[in-house]
């Protein structure tokens, strides 16, 4: 086997230094026995650091660091164990007067640790969740505009009947009043007991014993089926905050039902299995909902396009998994086909024809569950309908994603 001389190894260290230097990773590495450290050409620009400073003390190493991550990065370098995997922040230009910087590997006391500046992927990340942000909170004025039209008709509904049965109500206390008024007469000696049964006889006692109980729960009924309505759209459209808060994910499900319910009721059965000892979740609760309504409009327009007969079914659970929850949104429509699954959650691209959707729902759908420190998955057979697996963290967002929803 033939041995490495010194210069092929410099040769190779070089070809591997430019090789990282192109890929704007550094290289940082402790030299034994002694309080140096070795960088190359790249970890020097990323530390801010003068190209005569190739082997520095650890003080000059981190002379630039922000003063807030300096302990961080001391107890993460200076010991020298263990493995590195941090961030933290330099001193930059005007433009950028704080960068980001990621440090990975080091195992040992002679470990290299590899050096990226992602200060510009961080930034696209953020301007990234910004337009998913403007995206979605233009999606769901459009998902509520979509709704308008069968929200109007569900108070519709129950308007009317109250409308009707205070009718009936009115006309029987029409007939009452008139029997009443005999009556004090007839007892004031100003007429007799028979124009009282008279005025009883005008009126159907039988019907109006059997009927004026009904018509008046039927009226109550009404008006907190409104009344419920009206406080599933007041919490759709004015969710209590734009930061996670303690929620249930139960009570969230039955407002999107609610809101959708004449899309569905006309397409599909609503099967609800939802774990009543669920616990309550941080999360952001416009967020969530916006993540239901989606999925609940995805699978009504699945199950129309299967141009079954009958109505299809749209199935919803809930159940605890540990440290997470598991909401799973399932129908028997026409299914997504294996060629498509890949791309399913890419914004834009969407399974429906032209001009019948713009392929942003389910994108937006996996960035809010991304952003809370979620999981989304698909499972689907063509033909048989297609389920949606979500898994939400109890204790909320990641604090990265906390402070990144905090700078939107």
């Amino acid at each position: 086997m033939t041995e490495l001389v010194d210069s092929d190894v410099s040769a190779i260290n070089r070809r591997l230094s430019e090789a990282l230097s192109v890929m704007g990773v550094g290289c940082l590495t402790p030299l034994p026995g002694v309080d140096l450290w070795q960088l190359d050409h790249t970890a020097l620009r990323i530390l801010g650091l003068a190209a005569t400073e190739m082997r520095t003390m650890f003080d000059r190493l981190v002379a630039n660091v922000h003063a807030e991550d300096f302990a961080m990065v001391r107890q993460a370098l200076f010991s020298r164990s263990g493995h590195v995997d941090l961030e933290f922040r330099v001193s930059g230009d005007l433009a950028t007067p704080w960068r980001t910087v990621r440090a990975r590997g080091g195992e040992g006391e002679t470990g290299v640790i590899v050096l990226e500046d992602v200060t510009m992927k961080l930034l696209a990340d953020r301007e990234r969740a910004q337009m998913i942000e403007r995206i979605s909170e233009a999606s769901q004025l459009e998902a509520l505009g979509t709704l308008a039209g069968g929200i109007a008709h569900e108070i519709n509904n129950p308007a009317q009947f109250i409308g009707d049965n205070l009718n009936f109500i009115r006309d029987a206390i029409g007939g009452l009043s008139d029997v009443a008024l005999a009556a004090d007469r007839a007892a004031k000696g100003e007429s007799t007991w028979e124009c009282v049964a008279e005025a009883v006889a005008k009126i159907p006692v039988a019907l109006l014993a059997k009927e004026s109980p009904v018509a008046t729960q039927q009226a109550i009924d009404g008006v907190e089926r409104i009344g419920n309505i009206v406080q599933a759209i007041r919490e759709f459209c004015y969710p209590s905050s734009k930061s996670p808060t303690p929620l249930s994910l139960n009570h969230l499900i039955e407002i999107a039902m609610t809101v959708t319910r004449n899309k569905w009721k006309y397409a599909a059965q609503m099967e609800l299995n939802l774990d009543e000892a669920l616990p309550v979740i941080m999360a952001i609760e416009g967020e969530i909902y916006q993540i239901l309504v989606n999925l609940i409009i995805n699978s009504i327009y699945a199950i129309s396009e299967k141009k079954q007969s009958g109505l299809g079914r749209i199935s919803i659970f809930t159940r605890l998994e540990g440290p997470m929850v598991r909401l799973t949104v399932a129908d028997n429509g026409i299914g997504i086909p294996s060629d498509r699954l890949a791309r399913i959650f890419d914004m834009f691209y969407t399974t429906k024809p032209t001009g019948e959707g713009t392929g942003q729902g389910l994108a937006i759908t996996q960035a809010i569950v991304l952003r809370h420190g979620g999981r989304i998955s698909v499972e689907s057979q063509l033909g048989e309908g297609a389920s949606f697996h979500i898994l939400l963290p109890i204790d909320g967002p990641p604090s990265e994603a906390k402070a990144m929803q905090g700078d939107i």
